[in-house]
């Protein structure tokens, strides 16, 4: 990454939205003449102040930092008082299974920190991330078209839970046991079988994306 790259993608996001300097400056909390510095590349913003563009802007700082946004997890913006989680485009299937493509950022979502803390528990505040549900093989616990909070920070199945995971190249959300080295896919809809995935399933093609911690109200302007 280099600084130029980061400053052309900043000076873009204004154009598209039109902010101006001088209420970006205002958003990002820095002085227009400290702004002016970056852009012009005659300094470069720390690290404090590259998460608070992004969050001003309600893009990834993955994305912001290095243009891609090809990875489906993005890490969350924490502050004092607030938290930032990205909303991704992407559904997770509580039926049959989606494909996953590429996930980009839609929006950041901005929650205080006692809302994080009461109902996200001990999930790691850098580390949540909004995905949509699609389909009822969860219901009642979780609807189609409900959002949920993950902790991409979790990769493992430690203890019995529900999962937002990749099997075979498609995007789940399920509650996982674990049985010895195999895991039981189970849904809460029992109109859906249990299945279960054998070791060599899981060592092939099989990803947790992160822990479902909670569901969220999301609307988008």
């Amino acid at each position: 990454m280099t600084a130029s790259s980061l400053i052309n993608r900043v000076r873009a996001l204004l154009d598209e939205k039109g902010l101006s300097q001088a209420s970006f400056a205002r958003k990002i909390d820095v002085s227009p003449q400290t702004l002016s510095a970056w852009l012009s590349g005659r300094n470069r913003p720390g690290v404090d102040e590259v998460e608070r563009m992004c969050a001003a802007l309600q893009v990834s700082p993955s994305w912001l930092i290095t243009g891609r946004a090809d990875d489906p997890v993005h890490q969350s913006l924490v502050s004092a008082d607030w938290v930032s989680i990205p909303l991704m485009d992407v559904k997770a299937s509580c039926g049959n299974g989606r494909e996953l493509s590429n996930a980009a950022v839609v929006q950041m979502i901005q929650v205080n920190r006692p809302w994080v803390s009461r109902h996200c528990g001990d999930a790691n505040p850098r580390a949540l991330n909004i995905i949509g549900v699609s389909g009822d093989s969860m219901s009642p616990t979780l609807e189609d078209g409900d959002f949920v909070i993950l902790d991409t920070s979790v990769n493992s199945v430690y203890t019995d839970s529900i999962f937002a995971f990749i099997f075979s190249d498609e995007l789940f959300i399920k509650r996982i046991q674990r049985v010895g080295k195999s895991l039981n896919i189970i849904s809460d809809n029992h109109l859906y079988q249990t299945y279960t995935l054998s070791p060599p399933d899981i060592e092939s093609g099989f990803k947790i994306l992160g822990r479902v911690v909670t569901t969220c109200l999301v609307r988008k302007i």
